[in-house]
């Protein structure tokens, strides 16, 4: 086996897995961050983990096993972690950091430390890996991304070097996928399994080593079983309905939601996208080229277990009608360690020429005119030669990252680096006058891999970290502090059907009770708005609002005057008023009475 360096672990550390928890808690929890955070919190509160709660209802959450609630309540409880943003997201920034390790050790093994370091490279410029459900938020993928990269890690090791042991950890790992996000995960199974029954070395010794896979399976089906067992005993076949029936075969065949449901090609063209916007379409391109070529030409297990990896399940996903891009997230590491050896094969290829081009070069110079060489050989002149060749360098490598120079003299551009090549070619040009052009010849191809590196949407996605927007906490902790030791109000909604609530519900259940109406009730809206006793925060849709206003705005005296009635108000009083508010997502949070200080408007005047 060869020996690990921690050089490269550290610096996929520095430059990856730490940046993942910049700004962790400075956005509101979104989409269906909120419905799993609410599961935590209702675990905390209630203190029944073996059934968590979803939102809003507070109905029992069947849809997939509990362990990623367990894990993240658990340091929550004991007081390892805050109970806020930070400490809901933290783990799964630390889940996608160990990920990064697993991807950089699993290209070690295929094409060496640069190729797992650009694969890395790839997955944390990929926006929505990193941002959109993905690896910074309080989902499920962060685990599940773990999940296959461990998994996949481990069986290598295995295959390299047979140990019980390395066959548990996959059990392990499949586990945690399993118990995370059920059915998820049974593609970590099938791709080893593929696998083994492509390799023949593999075939032959998983058949000679059953026990260590039986160990595992027993040691995953130990651990599986006894949550299964418990919510049948509870729920019955009502437990499997909405487990598999529901969550499972009918989202793989027909779609829960009507907006997931997509074309044959939606993950290829949301890869193509995204993969072009972070500058590694053309990496992942070759990369999979080069991998196809290597499993062609030498069908080396490893080769064929991360072609599979990315091939197999993303055909499968793709045969199902309902679509979400972050269920392709954890077969992208197959992809990205494919792209992870273009590089690692230019530098095997291209290395090895470099010096004797440039000695060749260096000959034909000395060659060229004994005086002028004799001459630019002096020390002074050599010195000041290498240093252009140097300042040369220095703009090509800042040109590779993206850093753009422009000197000008009056109106006359003096010096810029536009281009890698450009400064390369002078920089080799001076080398080779100083007597030193295979220093620079070798100096090119790091360079060239340079150019590779997908620089600039590294520092972009750097820059998005710590961006913060989090208007529903500040309303939310603004409203709590008015209402103080007061009866919460609760809150009135009014949205339709098929809005997305839980965002909304898990900030705004302390307000106290949750009354939500998904048909229009002018009325009702009225009395909550501008009714005395009855005052309270009002969320509606933007539309919904205007269309209010505008009905107040040409009421005739009958309903008028049965809106005054109904909120208890002067007759006479109705009016087209304008309530203070504050945007939330798609929807309104419209604030009426003592609660207007806590409107967009009043804060902006109070930061003032």
């Amino acid at each position: 086996m060869r020996r690990i360096s921690f050089v490269p672990i550290a610096i996929v550390i520095v430059l990856f897995c730490l940046p993942l928890f910049v700004g962790l808690g400075r956005t509101d929890l979104l989409n269906d961050e909120a419905i799993y955070s609410y599961a935590v919190d209702r675990i905390l509160e209630t203190g029944d983990w073996l059934t968590p709660r979803s939102s809003p209802g507070d109905i029992p959450f069947l849809e997939k096993p509990p362990l990623k609630f367990w894990i993240v309540a658990a340091p929550i409880r004991l007081g390892l972690l805050p109970h806020n943003e930070f400490g809901l997201r933290f783990l799964d920034a630390l889940f996608g950091g160990a990920a990064f390790i697993y991807v950089l050790l699993i290209g070690r093994r295929l094409g060496g430390w640069m190729c797992g370091l650009i694969a890395v490279t790839v997955l944390f410029v990929h926006p929505p890996f990193v941002f959109d459900h993905g690896l910074r938020s309080n989902n499920m993928e962060a685990a599940l991304v773990l999940a296959y990269c461990g998994g996949m890690y481990h069986f290598l090791g295995w295959a390299g070097a047979p140990r019980r042991a390395s066959a548990i950890a996959v059990g392990l790992y499949f586990t945690l996928g399993f118990m995370t996000k059920f059915a998820a995960a049974l593609f970590l199974p099938l791709v080893i399994a593929l696998a083994v029954a492509l390799v023949p070395q593999w075939r032959r010794e998983v058949l000679r080593r059953w026990r260590d896979w039986a160990v595992a399976a027993g040691v995953a089906v130990v651990l599986i079983a006894p949550w299964f067992v418990y919510e049948h005993r509870r729920f019955g076949s009502g437990f499997w309905r909405v487990l598999l029936a529901e969550h499972v075969v009918r989202r793989m065949t027909v779609s829960l939601d009507p907006d997931h449901v997509h074309a044959w090609y939606y993950y290829l063209d949301w890869l193509y996208e995204n993969l072009r916007h972070s500058e590694t379409l053309a990496l992942a391109i070759a990369g999979e080229v080069l991998l196809i070529a290597a499993v062609a030409r030498r069908r080396r297990g490893p080769d064929i277990l991360v072609l599979v990896w990315f091939v197999v399940p993303m055909f499968l996903i793709s045969c199902s009608p309902s679509k979400l891009y972050h269920y392709a997230y954890p077969f992208l590491p197959g992809l990205a360690v494919a792209a992870g050896l273009v590089p690692a094969w230019l530098w095997r290829v291209l290395q090895p020429r470099a010096a004797p081009t440039g000695e060749l070069v260096q000959r034909w110079l000395a060659s060229w005119n004994a005086r002028v060489t004799a001459f630019l050989r002096r020390p002074a002149v050599a010195y000041v030669l290498l240093a252009f060749a140097a300042g040369a360098i220095v703009l090509a490598v800042l040109a590779a990252a993206g850093i753009r120079v422009h000197w000008r003299f009056s109106r006359t551009i003096v010096l810029r680096n536009a281009q890698v090549l450009r400064p390369w070619i002078v920089a080799f040009v001076f080398a080779a006058l100083a007597g030193r052009a295979s220093y620079a010849a070798r100096l090119l191809i790091p360079l060239v891999l340079l150019t590779l590196m997908p620089s600039v949407a590294y520092r972009d996605t750097l820059s998005h970290l710590p961006e913060e927007k989090h208007p529903m906490r500040d309303v939310r902790d603004c409203v709590l502090g008015l209402i103080g030791t007061d009866p919460p109000p609760g809150t009135h909604v009014q949205l339709p059907a098929r809005s997305f609530l839980h965002p909304y519900y898990y900030y705004f259940r302390r307000f106290g009770g949750w009354e939500w109406l998904d048909q229009p009730d002018d009325l009702r809206l009225y009395v909550n708005l501008f009714g005395p006793a009855a005052r309270r925060p009002v969320l509606v849709g933007n539309q919904r609002y205007l269309d209010f206003r505008e009905h107040l705005r040409t009421a005739d005296d009958a309903f008028r005057a049965a809106l005054e009635q109904a909120a208890g108000v002067p007759r006479g009083s109705t009016s087209v008023t304008y309530v203070p508010m504050v945007r939330v997502l798609d929807a309104l949070l419209l604030l009426p009475g003592r609660y207007s200080s806590c409107s967009t408007d009043a804060r902006s005047t109070a930061a003032r």
